[in-house]
């Protein structure tokens, strides 16, 4: 009885489970402990019945704390996957920037263009207009390379679907139309010093040499935290408890519930900072709810109940 009457007490400090006074695990915990006491002596096999009954309470409240936390976890996964695919987007522009890119061009590509290819991966289901976007990383360099007077006319017919597909694409992005004007402005200009055989002159492309990349599908990587779903977690002090209720696949976002039911989503930059200067710390690892329960039906003594596991 000690042993079941401490892990309903450990069950009811969860910070996932609703502990007010209408709530469903509480009123469950009034019915099982009411029927312990009122029938206790007649019947030991309650312990094997009350146990059956806190799991399937539990079960039902871990499933409504999910419910309810499905717009969140849904939107944590939509922001790492444009983390991720941004990552990608940048890296496949990095390779593609030649050394002898004018200035104004390569600010362009790292900034703006980036997250026109990136667009097109997040809002197209298949990869037909990231190749596009990549292979305007090409067309706006070549544009801008020195041609010689017989290959103007072919030169001039590839300018206005370039200058639509670059219009079209800075218009997915957080450019201002301040700022892709001056854009549009400095590669017009570079457009009409090709035009008037001013440019400098023509110098075989080089690609700028880039750090090792990670592999194409590798997401980025985060910092390393150790935590697991499941641990209790304290943010300062033991009055601020939280537990970890969900890590994304690529643990760059960590989702804990703390007092009240309430979400807090932290990166894996804060958490592993936290931890580092000591304002989050484990309480208690493992599946707390789990733990729990895989102790109600030990014999007395059978184990400390005071033991953190």
């Amino acid at each position: 009885m000690r042993v079941l009457l401490d892990e309903i007490v450990r069950l009811g400090s969860d910070p996932v489970l609703d502990t007010g006074a209408e709530s469903v695990f509480l009123h469950g915990l009034r019915e099982v402990v009411d029927t312990l006491v009122n029938e206790f002596q007649a019947d030991l096999g309650l312990f094997d019945a009350a146990t059956e009954r806190l799991r399937v309470l539990v079960a039902q409240v871990e499933e409504q704390a999910e419910r309810a936390l499905a717009e969140t976890t849904a939107a944590l996964l939509a922001e790492e996957r444009v983390a991720y695919v941004r990552e990608q987007a940048a890296e496949a522009v990095a390779q593609r920037i030649r050394e002898d890119a004018p200035a104004f061009l390569r600010e362009f590509l790292n900034r703006v263009w980036v997250q026109a290819v990136a667009d097109a991966r997040i809002s197209r289901l298949d990869d037909a207009l990231w190749e596009e976007r990549l292979r305007l990383v090409e067309g706006l360099q070549d544009s801008v390379r020195p041609r010689l007077r017989h290959e103007l006319p072919a030169y001039v017919a590839t300018l206005p679907p370039l200058i639509r597909a670059v219009r079209e694409g800075i218009g997915v992005t957080d450019a201002s139309a301040e700022e892709a004007q001056a854009f549009m402005d400095e590669l017009m200009a570079a457009h009409q010093a090709v035009l008037q055989l001013r440019a400098a002159p023509a110098e075989p492309p080089r690609i700028a040499p880039q750090p090792q990349m990670a592999a194409a599908m590798e997401p980025p990587a985060a910092p390393c935290v150790t935590l697991q779903r499941g641990d209790l977690v304290e943010f300062g002090d033991p009055s601020r408890r939280a537990k970890l209720i969900w890590i994304s696949p690529a643990r760059s976002r960590f989702l804990f519930s703390v007092a009240g039911g309430q979400a807090l989503s932290m990166r894996a930059e804060e958490v592993a900072g936290a931890l580092a200067n000591g304002t989050l710390r484990v309480a208690e690892r493992g599946n707390f709810l789990q733990q729990a329960l895989a102790t109600l039906g030990e014999p007395e003594g059978a184990r400390d109940p005071f033991s953190v596991s």
